[in-house]
This record gives structure tokens, C-alpha cells and sequence, in this order.
């Protein structure tokens, strides 16, 4: 498995209310707005969406949507003996003048969201961000043997964030 393989697998899925879900591994903080968001499901061949914010009526949008692969990248109990299979996703969101927000004169803001359908319920499942932008290598660097994957994740490195924000400078 390749150094980003691996640092893609490492920076994984975390738990809210008991229930397992994936991340955004990409765009991080700081970056510019997004050609592609990518990220970790724990659901195989699962639906994804990604949101931005419409800024006219301050509510989430759908401006994306993609399916998580079908093999795993890391098998259960490959990072931590909790540690659930991830599937990588790739989905390349198509924006709206209205998912732009001036941010005094020389820059503007997208705020989005990304989130996995789970299949036998509909249920939407949030695939969370860190503002660590350091946050593949915190997980690279708190998996060891005998770590709790959900502590590192969503504790130690942040993967607890509901949405991520992005912007283009002027």
C-alpha cells in the first residue's frame, strides 16, 4: 500500500451517537474551493452528497453526488481493532453563483457539507471534517496497536465537524 494510501486510510471514520460514518478527507482548511471532494465511507458502492450552502436561501444544497468503491481500502480492524472498513469516495461538486459569498472585497467563501445515504433505511449519515489541517498526519501519528480509532478520529484529531468551509482569495 502507497505513503498516500495509507495516509488516506488513516484518516478515517468517526462515531456520533453510536453510529459508525466516514470523512472528508479533501478539501482541507485553507484550501482553495474544490474541483473534487474526497473522503472515507464505511458504506460499500455507498451513495454520497455533497451540499454547499446557498447563501440566498441559507440553506444546504445538493451540488454533487458520487458512489463510494466497492472494495475496501481497509479491511475492519486494519488501524485499530475497532476500526471499521472505509471506501473511498471521489465526487466532483458543480456550484452555483448562489453557493458564493463575498467576503469583504477580494475573496469568497463556500461552505459545504458531504454525506453518505445508508441503503436498507435512506437514513443521511454526515461524513465529518476536521479544521486541523494537520489532521492526516494527527491520525498517522495516534494509531498505534491497542488505540480506540473513534478517540483518535473524532477526539484526538477533530474529525467532528459537520460541515467545512473553503474559500478563493481575490
Amino acid at each position: 500500500m502507497s505513503k498516500q494510501m495509507l495516509s488516506s486510510v488513516m484518516l478515517a471514520s468517526v462515531v456520533l451517537a453510536g453510529a459508525a460514518t466516514g470523512c472528508v478527507i479533501s478539501p482541507k482548511p485553507g484550501d482553495l474551493v474544490p474541483t473534487t471532494v474526497q473522503g472515507l465511507s464505511t458504506i460499500p458502492s455507498g451513495t454520497i452528497h455533497v451540499n454547499a450552502m446557498d447563501w440566498t436561501t441559507n440553506a444546504f444544497v445538493q451540488v454533487g453526488t458520487g458512489t463510494a468503491g466497492s472494495s475496501a481500502i481497509a479491511a475492519a480492524g486494519t488501524l485499530c481493532s475497532n476500526s471499521p472498513a472505509l471506501y473511498f469516495y471521489s465526487v466532483t461538486p458543480t456550484f452555483t453563483s448562489n453557493n458564493f459569498k463575498a467576503v469583504g472585497t477580494t475573496s469568497v467563501i463556500v461552505d459545504m457539507q458531504a454525506q453518505q445515504i445508508v441503503p436498507s433505511t435512506g437514513e443521511t449519515q454526515t461524513l465529518f471534517s476536521t479544521n486541523n489541517p494537520n489532521g492526516v498526519r494527527c491520525v498517522e501519528d495516534n494509531i498505534t496497536p491497542g488505540c480506540d480509532f473513534y478517540t483518535v478520529t473524532y477526539s484526538t484529531c477533530g474529525y467532528n465537524l459537520t460541515d467545512f468551509t473553503v474559500a478563493n482569495p481575490g
